[in-house]
């Protein structure tokens, strides 16, 4: 029975205002978040109950008012406020959160900022 396990989520999509520029902020535009974490030693589920586990759906609908809530300059805003709040799940342990912008730059399909932190 393994001690932790990592979990990962790929291309959750919220929409989200977003930026420093006028054309930016008139609408919502959607970006793509990328969430991997590592399980807390011990918080592993050891049987197939929802209640053992984290539920992806919490996380989910937590990203989603954290992206309603207000509108963000940065991305890095964004990625950090979403970690931060992955980090309150007391059955993870550490967590990394990627945020992909697309159109941000002409010549670059997506811009994107990743950032890692551990629960204290």
């Amino acid at each position: 029975m393994p001690e932790s396990g990592r979990v990962m989520i790929e291309d959750m999509q919220l929409p989200v205002t977003l930026g420093v520029y006028a054309h930016e902020l008139k609408l919502p535009r959607t970006v793509s978040v990328d969430l991997s974490f590592d399980y807390a030693i011990g918080a592993f589920p050891v049987e197939d109950h929802i209640s053992q586990a984290v539920d992806y759906e919490e996380i989910e609908k937590s990203f989603q008012e954290i992206a309603a809530e207000c509108s963000y300059n940065l991305i890095e805003t964004l990625a950090e406020r979403l970690l931060r709040k992955t980090l309150e799940n007391l059955k993870i342990q550490s967590a990394s959160v990627t945020v992909k912008k697309r159109g941000a730059l002409g010549s670059a399909g997506i811009v994107a900022v990743s950032v890692s932190g551990k629960r204290e």
